[in-house]
């Protein structure tokens, strides 16, 4: 019988719980963080509960998936949205909101995340008998042989250091023991939906399955770039204000969010960073759109958006592996810094070609930040590549910048920007950034 562990706080509501699992698993009841370490009990998949501590039981779950590979379904609260969201950021399979008789719907809901979290260790269990045949094939015939993702990322060979972490990141991807972040689903599906032309109240029932992007939705059709007369109390609303173009943006934002974590917290202040320079990046781009008047093969918002996705995909591996103690040297923060600089680009190029990308969006994850590599650069990217300069030249980025002379930039005379049109791109993000820091 596969056993479900119980972390709650609340006496009540674990005897409803236990009597409702008690016939289909194995239940076992912890009330306090220090139950769990003195008992090192064996389960096969966890049912936490957002009141377990005092930090919302966020702290407790980041430090069981250092320790545990098991799947997690967290309880969230019916009236914070946002404790979903930090709950899927910190790596739980899932997440429940209690809410109505949530309790009848536990034992569905166990059954089908176990189900999901075996597939995918028997999946990685194929991948390594298949990494494990072609070493053996190597060693056979005595050949290099590497994947495309692999010779990509390999391309160019920089310093010694830089390139010596990187074949370790690689090596360790092969034996599986590194994966790559999946794209949100509901952003799949949202996509679908628009391209079969649905309506708004199509849109809506898809979206209310996950509270954090509904109820965020409705707070930026409140918010003071889109207010109207009334406040929008439904999604149906909120959607209908926005229009679809600026709703899918968002849609995007949101689920994108919960992208950027970072298991190990030594790296949280820089992913907080990547992604204000991110969302930043997607609104300036969009914006140069406009202000030119240019017609684009792509959304520029989401190709500002992931632009940076590579080093979203380093600082998650880095920091994973550093916690697990599979690092052979130390990573400095000047070793770190060159990483994500010499390498972000490929490994950005090799997750949106995974996720099925448009080339266009992987050429910007590969060269902008270095425009003199691309053969003909298309507006798309020009309009990218500015919209990087810029607001990394008002403080959204990563690490303390230099003089960035926006006006002789060699994206700056593609797209023909005057100067009064940067200074006004320029205002427009801050009043942007400082609207929607906070909502998104």
């Amino acid at each position: 019988m596969e056993s479900v562990l119980i972390a709650s706080r609340e006496t009540k509501e674990l005897e409803k719980i236990n009597n409702v699992l008690k016939k289909h698993y194995k239940a076992i009841i912890i009330t306090s963080a220090e139950m769990m370490k003195k008992n090192h009990t064996n389960f096969d998949i966890m049912l936490l509960d957002h009141n377990f501590t005092e930090h919302s039981a966020i702290d407790f779950l980041m430090d069981i998936n250092i320790h545990k590979s098991v799947p997690v379904l967290f309880l969230t609260p019916d009236n914070d949205p946002q404790c979903a969201v930090e709950a899927l950021r910190a790596g739980a399979f899932n997440y429940i909101v209690k809410a109505g008789n949530y309790i009848s719907i536990l034992n569905i809901a166990i059954k089908d995340a176990i189900n999901k979290f075996d597939e995918r260790i028997k999946l990685k269990e194929k991948i390594n008998e298949l990494q494990e045949k072609i070493n053996e094939l190597e060693e056979k015939h005595g050949r290099n042989i590497r994947t495309e993702d692999d010779i990509n990322i390999q391309e160019k060979e920089p310093a010694k250091k830089e390139l010596s972490l990187v074949e370790e990141i690689i090596s360790r991807f092969k034996k599986g023991e590194i994966n790559l972040p999946s794209l949100p689903q509901i952003n799949i599906e949202f996509k679908k939906l628009i391209s079969r032309g649905a309506n708004i109240n199509e849109l809506a029932a898809l979206l209310k399955q996950d509270i954090a992007i509904s109820s965020t939705l409705i707070n930026i059709s409140n918010s003071a770039l889109y207010k109207g007369v009334e406040e929008n109390k439904t999604l149906e609303n909120a959607i209908s204000r926005l229009g679809l173009s600026t709703t899918r943006q968002y849609v995007e934002v949101i689920s994108n969010r919960s992208l950027y974590t970072a298991k190990n917290k030594k790296y949280s202040g820089l992913m907080e960073k990547l992604w204000m320079h991110s969302l930043s990046c997607a609104y300036a781009s969009e914006l140069i759109s406009k202000i030119l008047n240019l017609k684009t093969e792509n959304d520029t918002f989401t190709l500002g958006l992931i632009h940076d996705i590579g080093k979203l995909v380093l600082l998650q591996i880095i920091g994973e592996l550093e916690i697990k103690g599979k690092f052979t040297k130390n990573l400095t923060d000047d070793g770190l810094n060159e990483t994500l600089k010499n390498f972000h680009g490929r490994f950005g190029a090799v997750l949106l070609k995974r996720w099925s990308f448009p080339e266009e969006f992987i050429q910007v994850a590969m060269y902008h930040d270095s425009i003199q590599e691309i053969k003909n650069p298309s507006t798309d990217f020009f309009i990218v590549h500015f919209a990087n300069l810029l607001v990394n030249s008002i403080g959204f980025s990563m690490y303390k910048q230099d003089y960035i002379d926006l006006e002789n930039s060699p994206s700056c005379y593609a797209l023909r920007l005057r100067t009064s049109e940067i200074e006004d791109l320029k205002i427009k993000v801050m009043e942007y950034m400082g609207v929607f820091k906070n909502v998104l």
